[in-house]
């Protein structure tokens, strides 16, 4: 087994469904993407962030903390994260002031974009990442916060 292969097995359905419901057919639409998916592994990536609690911020978009990406053919992660920066430029984030960690994520977001930038035709995908709280949007709403305006759509 090579980097990036997972044991899933995706069963054709030789057979008539049972049941003709919203949730079979979901399934099965389903099922046929994750075919897809793995037909064309080679130009997927996994996406997956974290960010501030949104219990502690009411009225702002919780800044983003992390990024990662997982190639899924070759296994690789690449991370984009405030705390890696943070380390690189040998600082204590957690002694740092507001102004010091935006900039800190907006150099990860600036390495975010441009990682995305040079992997445009890639697949993406994601867990529930469709809205302005959590997802593509908060980030680009982070990236409007912190001065970096970024508009691409993945």
């Amino acid at each position: 087994m090579k980097p990036g292969d997972f044991n899933l097995k995706v069963y054709p359905k030789k057979t008539a469904m049972l049941f003709n419901t919203y949730r079979s057919k979901e399934r099965a639409k389903g099922l046929e993407e994750l075919k897809y998916i793995l037909k064309v592994r080679s130009k997927v990536l996994i996406i997956h962030y974290s960010c501030e609690s949104f219990l502690n911020h009411r009225n702002r978009v919780p800044r983003i903390t992390s990024i990662a990406i997982h190639n899924l053919e070759t296994g690789q992660t690449k991370s984009f994260s405030i705390h890696l920066s943070a380390q690189i430029k040998k600082v204590d984030i957690d002694r740092l002031s507001e102004e010091a960690r935006n900039k800190l994520e907006k150099e990860t977001l600036t390495e975010f974009y441009k990682f995305v930038s040079k992997h445009r035709s890639y697949k993406w995908v994601h867990w529930k990442m469709r809205d302005q709280v959590y997802g593509f949007e908060a980030i680009s709403a982070r990236s409007l916060v912190s001065k970096r305006c970024f508009f691409i759509s993945i």
